[in-house]
């Protein structure tokens, strides 16, 4: 999960019709009174685009193309327009365009599109804009009430980087009456359609500025149909076509049953807003129960590089604070300076693996980070048939941390095996070489919808706005399906089982302050989740160990198998001091039991035969069961 500091929106915004002062829509090409400098050119979609700059159908329209030339052309200039008469305009003013820029910064060429103003004839420019980026057309809009009065031009500007880049295209130039006061609420959400009930959610919403005048105050209040919460947002310094995000510092609590919420916006600056027909929101969620004791384990692939996983972040967030005691998210980077690299090829290798953004469910199924609401609210409502504990040792002069996971197991079970992660809340970082810390998001602009306010937001989100939350620091066994050592072959209902985890050395990059230890009981043969708990580190330290762990009864040492690699037969040799039960189960590299038999009571030194003939190359794990001990060697298979 990644949290935003800071939620601006600059220019990107659809306003009301106002009074036009001035039109420029290009469709009867370049106007005499323009001059079009260096490579910027008149024409349509078909005739100024390129491979890699390809232009939507927008009419005709004015462009620089720095992809078609190819590498090493300069395609630097300005499209400069003739004088805009403004002598007789209103007060307040607001200018347009269209605009496609995709802000590509093709290796690392910053390419640019600035927007120009001069009040003296072209003698001196003031810049007004320096565009982000989209993938479609979009409208480009700003305050030029200061320049009422006064006789201007515009001039836009495209430069390349000195690089090889792709372009800029522009129509549709428009000057229009603007409102002195404007303010519009965007929207305003509850996190989760359904939402345990009793859970305090705070409301989460966004307005514009879509006036001339800055907004420095407002109110905000939202009401449940019997009780209204009022509050007051000042020192806004809320400039035109800026929007702000907040969350109402009146939490909702969630009752049993349907709950529907009305927020409104009032008072900006203290007066009545002249158009109030778009002050208004309504959210609704239901709240459900759920089982005390389960949970849900979400692993979300995602970097900073993917430009849609802010969807990933976004409903991680949301059934974080949805189900606080029951969602366990976990947010596996890949290609960043977060990179866990055992975690992240687990993840990688799982099977049906799309790409990212994408969630893996309980390691069940993969699924799209929108699509995880009914599949959790689904398992939370079903009983847990064990209940996970979590506790910890933490050396802070070593930094070693131990951990230990345990079942206290509700129905009977065999082969099921433990597994723990650390993960850390609020990190941030530097961008440095190739170390990006900035986030990429193609929600900017709002073109692919709303996205809980990432569609406010740049492009490129730089470092200094993002903080990371949910991110996987450890795994604490070193491999993604869990140690083979802590295999429980046979658990009876009403027993604790329980494994204890090799210390582990944690790097001064981790605040363990901000970190949860995360516990998981998984079905060795399926590698899924049968339940999963999630503990702050002090809680587990709390805790402590788990005083019996499983791998006191592990002995390695206690068989020996051989030949390895094996082609037909391997032999499993051991001495038995009691009469004991013999079982083996084999499990190939993805944790299927692909193979198992049970040898019955052995005593004494015991030469045992296993038949592999009819498995195929590769790599597998022989987990035996003899009496009370617990063996698990790796074979190879080579017919």
């Amino acid at each position: 999960m990644k949290r935003i500091l800071l939620c601006l929106s600059l220019f990107f915004c659809v306003l009301f019709a106002q009074g036009q002062i001035y039109v420029e829509d290009f469709e009867a090409g370049l106007p005499a009174t323009w001059v079009a400098e260096n490579a910027w050119m008149h024409g349509t979609s078909a005739t100024l685009s390129s491979a890699y700059f390809n232009i939507p159908e927008h009419t005709s329209f004015m462009a620089v193309n720095d992809d078609g030339p190819g590498a090493g052309v300069d395609t630097d200039g300005r499209l400069i327009s003739g004088p805009i008469d403004l002598s007789g305009a209103p007060e307040y003013l607001f200018f347009k365009a269209e605009v496609f820029f995709r802000n590509g910064d093709y290796q690392g060429a910053d390419e640019t599109a600035k927007f120009y103003i001069s009040n003296d004839g072209g003698n001196t420019w003031t810049e007004f804009a320096n565009l982000g980026g989209s993938g479609s057309w979009f409208e480009f809009v700003s305050n030029i009430s200061e320049y009422s009065g006064d006789t201007v031009q515009i001039a836009i500007e495209y430069n390349d980087g000195d690089g090889w880049n792709f372009g800029l295209a522009v129509d549709d130039i428009r000057v229009e009456e603007a409102p002195r006061l404007n303010v519009k609420m965007e929207y305003v959400e509850l996190p989760c359609p359904q939402i345990m009930s009793g859970t305090e959610v705070e409301l989460l919403g966004f307005f514009t500025n879509e006036g001339a005048e800055t907004i420095n105050t407002l109110d905000v209040t939202w009401s449940d149909g019997t009780n209204e919460y009022v509050a007051t947002y000042e020192d806004l310094n809320l400039r035109s076509f800026q929007t702000a995000g907040f969350r109402h510092p009146d939490k909702v609590i969630i009752p049993s049953g349907s709950i529907a919420v009305t927020s409104w916006i009032s008072n900006p600056n203290g007066e009545v807003d002249p158009d109030d027909s778009d002050n208004m929101s309504t959210s609704a969620a239901q709240g459900i129960s759920v089982f005390e004791g389960k949970g849900v384990l979400v692993e979300e692939a995602t970097g900073t590089w993917c430009p849609w996983c802010p969807r990933g972040t976004v409903y991680m967030d949301k059934y974080t604070e949805c189900f606080p005691d029951n969602f366990v998210g976990v947010a596996v980077h890949n290609g960043d300076p977060m990179v866990v690299t055992a975690y992240d090829n687990g993840i990688g290798s799982f099977p049906n693996f799309p790409g990212y953004p994408s969630v893996i469910f309980n390691r069940t199924n993969i699924l799209d980070p929108e699509d995880i609401g009914i599949p959790t609210v689904s398992a939370l409502q079903s009983a847990p048939t064990a209940n996970v504990n979590v506790g910890a040792e933490w050396d802070d002069a070593s930094r070693q941390l131990t951990v230990s996971v345990s079942a206290d197991f509700i129905v009977d079970m065999s082969n099921v095996l433990f597994q723990a992660v650390l993960t850390e809340d609020g990190v941030t970082g530097t961008t440095s070489g190739n170390d990006d810390w900035g986030q990429t998001n193609n929600y900017a602009g709002g073109i692919a919808g709303p996205m809980s306010g990432w569609e406010f937001l740049p492009f490129y989100v730089p470092d200094f706005l993002m903080v990371y939350d949910h991110v996987a620091r450890a795994l604490m066994s070193g491999t993604f399906n869990g140690p083979v050592e802590s295999l429980v072959a046979n658990a009876t209902a009403g027993t604790t089982k329980g494994y204890i985890f090799n210390p582990m050395s944690i790097g001064f990059d981790v605040n363990m302050e901000n970190t949860h230890v995360v516990g998981m009981l998984l079905n060795a043969t399926s590698g899924q989740v049968i339940n999963v708990t999630q503990v702050t580190l002090d809680e587990a330290l709390t805790a402590g160990l788990f005083t019996s762990s499983i791998n006191e009864n592990f002995d390695n040492e206690f068989a020996d198998i051989y030949p390895n690699p094996v082609n037909d037969r391997v032999n499993i040799e051991m001495n038995i001091n009691e009469s004991s039960d013999i079982s083996v189960q084999i499990v190939d590299g993805l944790g299927q039991l692909v193979g198992q038999h049970n040898f019955g009571q052995r005593q004494g030194y015991t030469k045992l035969e296993y038949d592999v003939t009819h498995l195929p190359n590769g790599m597998y794990i022989v987990h035996m069961s003899i009496g009370e001990k617990l063996v698990s060697k790796k074979i190879t298979v080579a017919h």
